[in-house]
């Protein structure tokens, strides 16, 4: 195989291994995956936030439930008093039905407050639900989109690996002066090797003379183009496919 071939086939497969290279990290570095965890991350603080307002809830309902038992024996206490013949003073008897009252109506906003206490932890329970729910939702695509980015990401190594191993292979084959000028060029040009079709160069888009076209015909000579010095590669129709199948 010519020095020119091989420079040719290594810049395939210096090419194959960059998109390769490329669309591992574009796996690891997958938006929908930050998506998810932000989404979780999300769902995560509404299930805290939700868990700590219905455990306030339910510590207020328990010491408004004792206050207004509290109140439910006075109040016992003091009507008791009030009808059992034990009190005669007007003054003190006076007094204590003011008293009754105000237990009376304290005890009644204390069973309200204690209603709404009770239908907000019932909200709350239903909401902490929907988010477990979601939560548990949202993990198992996480956890399912992470075993099939390792699937694909193993494949992608694998691919990787072996342009690598071909890269080796074609490099070992190689001049050292052609190596040192792929790289040189490779770091100017960033595209080593220009294909020539329809006579033009496809690395500047420049029609080559006709002596240079010439000078292609042989398989073995390197050629540069005049105008954005790339390395020339020339292929006859019905050879390219053999090229692009065995590269």
């Amino acid at each position: 195989m010519s020095q020119l071939e091989l420079l040719w086939r290594l810049q395939q497969h210096d090419n194959r291994l960059a998109q390769l290279l490329l669309k591992l990290k574009e796996i690891e570095n997958e938006k929908r995956m930050d998506d998810l965890k932000v989404r979780l991350k999300q769902v995560e603080y509404d299930i805290t936030h939700r868990k700590t307002q219905k455990e306030v809830d339910e510590v207020k309902i328990q010491r408004a439930s004792s206050k207004l038992e509290q109140m439910t024996c006075k109040l016992s206490d003091v009507e008791k008093k009030l009808y059992d013949g034990s009190v005669s003073d007007l003054k003190q008897l006076t007094f204590m039905s003011k008293e009754a009252q105000e237990i009376k109506k304290e005890s009644i906003k204390l069973e309200k407050d204690i209603l709404n206490l009770m239908e907000e932890t019932e909200k709350l329970e239903q909401e902490l639900n929907k988010s477990t729910s979601l939560y548990n939702a949202l993990k198992a695509e996480m956890e399912k989109n992470i075993e099939e980015y390792k699937a694909v990401a193993e494949r992608l190594k694998l691919k990787i690996k072996k342009e690598k191993a071909a890269l080796e292979i074609i490099l070992s084959k190689l001049d050292e002066e052609q190596k040192i000028k792929y790289s040189t060029l490779k770091e100017k040009k960033g595209k080593v090797v220009a294909e020539v079709i329809d006579g033009k160069c496809r690395g500047c888009h420049i029609t080559i003379p006709l002596f240079i076209m010439c000078k292609l015909k042989n398989k073995d000579e390197i050629t540069y183009c005049d105008n954005c010095g790339r390395i020339l590669y020339y292929r006859e129709q019905g050879y390219i496919n053999t090229v692009k199948t065995n590269a």
